[in-house]
């Protein structure tokens, strides 16, 4: 090998060692920024710790747990959608990270992502079978997209993962309810309740899933525990008032229609459901007009609040009063 040869191969070799040396020397500091970023986020000085990340991922671009703390304070400093990308740059450097993969789903879920946030928790179940957290959300996000069968299954796995989870059970109820599968359902619901008894909203599904198999007496129970728990439900209340409607108990009917009306006075069913009980009233004495109209001005009343609805529609034309007799409507 002559001098000059010699002399570029141990040039080479320096220059290696010397950018190796530089790495090293860049990776330290991407490290110690992060550090400090984390202990920064830690005592919640928020714009310290991310100008400390990004300094961090300056210096080194592949370094995925910078990238995920970045993530994790624009989680806490309310900035989803900035969160959202520097999650996505973690996942792309480390894919195989559940921690940060599950994150990156909740975060698609959060902002309405529902495909992208359904891709994530497959991912992150792929990378932890045991991932509760991933199974119940899977499950929520195919009931949302109305894939009952597929949410059905994941609830199904959350509840093996964690037997003690009282909302796994109350959604799985609900898909269930979803399907018209009511006796699973009202299983469901009663292993939800047996594991916390003080849903308000577990109590009231459980009653309207009675109701739909007419079971009246037992859904009239299951709305009166939700109404023991919280007495100014008002969702509670108007559907205790349907619960009456349906047995012919038109005065206790009225009763919690009107209860329901005081506490929430924008709920367009409980003015639909108060109208269809005063026009009843009205129909078993039909000498008492009064009724009739109160009964539309309800009606009015709901369609205000919510134009879509196409038999209230109907009910009004097919009861309202001639022109000179007719409720002006109340804005």
């Amino acid at each position: 090998m002559s001098w000059k040869q010699k002399t570029i191969l141990f040039a080479g070799v320096f220059l290696t060692v010397l950018l190796s040396s530089c790495q090293q020397i860049r990776q330290k500091q991407a490290i110690d920024h992060t550090v400090k970023g984390i202990l920064l986020a830690e005592s919640e000085n928020y714009d310290q710790a991310l100008a400390e990340l990004r300094e961090a991922v300056k210096l080194n671009p592949q370094l995925a747990v910078a990238y995920s703390r970045i993530g994790q304070v624009y989680m806490k400093m309310g900035k989803p959608e900035q969160a959202l990308k520097a999650y996505q740059q973690a996942v792309r450097i480390d894919p195989f990270n559940p921690s940060d993969v599950l994150s990156l789903a909740h975060i698609y879920q959060q902002l309405g992502y529902l495909t992208e946030a359904i891709r994530a928790y497959l991912h992150a179940s792929e990378l932890d079978e045991e991932s509760f957290d991933a199974q119940l959300n899977l499950g929520v996000c195919y009931l949302q997209t109305g894939l009952l069968d597929q949410a059905i299954e994941h609830f199904n796995q959350a509840v093996k993962i964690d037997p003690d989870s009282a909302f796994a059970y109350s959604n799985l109820g609900a898909a269930y309810d979803m399907q018209g599968k009511y006796y699973e359902a009202i299983r469901a619901y009663k292993e939800s309740l047996e594991r916390d008894a003080k849903q308000i909203m577990v109590l009231i599904n459980l009653g309207t899933t009675y109701m739909k198999q007419e079971r009246f007496e037992a859904a009239e129970r299951s709305f009166k525990k939700a109404l023991e728990l919280d007495s100014h439900s008002a969702i509670a209340l108007e559907r205790l008032g349907y619960c009456f409607y349906r047995q012919g108990l038109l005065k206790k009917a009225k009763d919690m229609y009107l209860k329901s009306l005081k506490i929430n006075e924008k709920s367009a069913s409980a003015h639909t459901g108060l109208g269809v009980v005063l026009m009843t009233m009205y129909l078993e004495n039909k000498k008492d007009i009064e009724l009739r109209k109160e009964g539309l001005q309800q009606w009015y009343r709901s369609l205000e609040l919510d134009p879509n609805q196409p038999k209230v529609r109907k009910l009004v034309e097919k009861y309202k009063l001639p022109p000179q007799t007719q409720p002006i409507p109340q804005l």
